[in-house]
């Protein structure tokens, strides 16, 4: 992901590049030195949309509005800002399945551990209810400030009958 950033604000400076998921969560300063501009930090469904409306009002004036979005890193200049936390989705149903439509699954059919055949993989729940170190769970923890903390090792679950509405 680093790699495909740098190469692509090589040649395309003017584009917006958003980075989120685990690996940058837990190490933002990589992703903006790849050449990302806006770092999404943990969940970012809410974040992420945020940044959406904001840059599809605000365009041009962006790095203006950016201080108002929970959650994100950015450089403005030289300066890393670091915008204020999110608490954690605690309803999980609220958070909309993906919508697969315009996406050609057949792409996707590759082998996932054993199982040889179409896979994809599902969000049923977040956090954890161990404290163990050795998992995402407990570095995302360590990243995260002191309220976000308590939050983290609270597992929390989408409710069955929504999950198995996805899988079967």
């Amino acid at each position: 992901m680093y790699q495909a950033t740098n190469k692509l604000k090589s040649s395309y400076p003017e584009i917006l590049v958003v980075h989120g998921g685990v690996h940058p969560t837990i190490e933002p300063m990589k992703s903006l030195e790849s050449g990302a501009d806006i770092v999404v930090c943990g969940e970012g469904e809410q974040t992420l949309s945020e940044l959406i409306v904001l840059y599809y009002h605000r365009r041009s004036l962006l790095c203006n509005y950016l201080d108002a979005v929970a959650e994100i890193c950015y450089k403005k200049g030289e300066q890393v800002i670091h915008t204020k936390s999110r608490v954690f989705i605690q309803n999980l149903d609220e958070v909309e399945w993906p919508d697969w439509s315009e996406f050609h699954l057949e792409s996707y059919n590759h082998s996932l551990h054993d199982y040889k055949g179409f896979a994809l993989s599902i969000m049923d729940l977040r956090g954890w209810a161990f404290p163990c170190e050795c998992c995402i769970c407990a570095q995302l923890a360590i990243w995260a400030s002191a309220p976000k903390k308590a939050q983290s090792n609270k597992q929390r679950n989408r409710r069955n009958n929504s999950k198995l509405s996805r899988v079967c």
